[in-house]
């Protein structure tokens, strides 16, 4: 009965992550436009997959890296739906870049998720 409770708090912690991505990178591109150069755009969601890792740990009761792991998997699988649609819209060393960051991004944000909340409880 104590896994009702912690599987709901993984799923919240993960849906936060993601969807923390989703409302962040569609604010930055209502705000800024689609004008702005490539590396900048990276540069941004970059921040954004940090953010997003970074909340997803803090937000689960156990294994945060775990869980920033998963929304990784979640992010890689529909970010390269998204690249195979739109794979003519820019450049290919942009989606490429793109794909092969959100792992190690992401991680490096729940790493530093977790690394919070051992120095909050500890």
């Amino acid at each position: 009965m104590a896994e009702g409770p912690q599987s709901v708090r993984s799923v919240v912690a993960v849906g936060a992550g993601f969807f923390a991505i989703q409302m962040l990178g569609l604010g930055a591109d209502l705000a800024i436009g689609s004008k702005v150069p490539l590396t900048v755009r990276l540069a941004y969601i970059a921040a954004f997959e940090l953010l997003a890792g970074y909340i997803t740990a803090r937000l689960a009761i156990r294994r945060p890296l775990t869980h920033a792991f998963v929304l990784s998997l979640i992010m890689l699988v529909t970010s390269g739906a998204i690249a195979v649609m739109t794979w003519d819209a820019a450049l290919a060393w942009y989606h490429i870049v793109t794909l092969v960051l959100i792992v190690p991004v992401i991680l490096l944000g729940g790493k530093l998720g977790e690394m919070q909340v051992r120095r909050a409880s500890g």
